[in-house]
């Protein structure tokens, strides 16, 4: 049997943390299976955003994760096949990550997000009580409510965290790619 060492891996999104938009590296993709319900879950942490003076590492390590809802499963099945959409909320997100449309009948799994960078936008949960609203996702609705990634907007080089001139930085956040959750 491997020897097998536990340590401690990121930490809580602190309740100083805004919803926004961050930069994470994502470490794992996974399907998990609760129920019927099947889901793709990735596992990032934060490694910073853009803000006025270029690449700040603000809340590094911080976990956050999407979950993606891939559909439901009748009895005890073993093995189980679904259809990805490529225009779904799954299939956008693998084809940023993978940078190329989802192909038909092509293996589309959550591994493909590892070690990959993006830039997300986190938030809050988007309901409360029976409301939906994108609004939500800048309240804390109550204690259990947490941070978590809601969508992917695009993949990031490595590079572009450094070499980013605040000339360019600035044209960065002019083109409206950044925004701030109503409170």
């Amino acid at each position: 049997m491997p020897r097998i060492t536990l340590r401690a891996s990121g930490a809580r999104a602190p309740a100083d943390m805004e919803p926004g938009e961050w930069i994470v590296r994502c470490h794992r993709g996974e399907i998990e299976r609760k129920g019927d319900k099947i889901s793709a879950v990735l596992t990032a942490s934060v490694l910073g955003k853009y803000t006025e003076r270029g690449f700040e590492k603000k809340y590094e390590g911080v976990v956050l994760k999407p979950w993606y809802s891939l559909g439901k499963v009748e009895g005890d099945e073993n093995d189980v096949i679904l259809d990805i959409s490529p225009y779904s909320k799954y299939g956008a997100a693998w084809s940023l990550a993978m940078g190329r449309p989802l192909s038909s009948k092509e293996n589309s799994d959550p591994k493909a997000f590892k070690n990959k960078i993006f830039r997300v936008d986190v938030g809050f949960r988007s309901n409360a009580g029976a409301t939906y609203s994108y609004k939500n996702f800048g309240r804390k609705k109550d204690a259990r409510d947490f941070l978590r990634i809601h969508e992917i907007h695009e993949k990031i080089e490595e590079k572009a965290l450094t070499h980013m001139t605040p000339l360019t930085m600035s044209m960065y956040m002019d083109m409206n790619m950044t925004h701030e959750h109503q409170h």
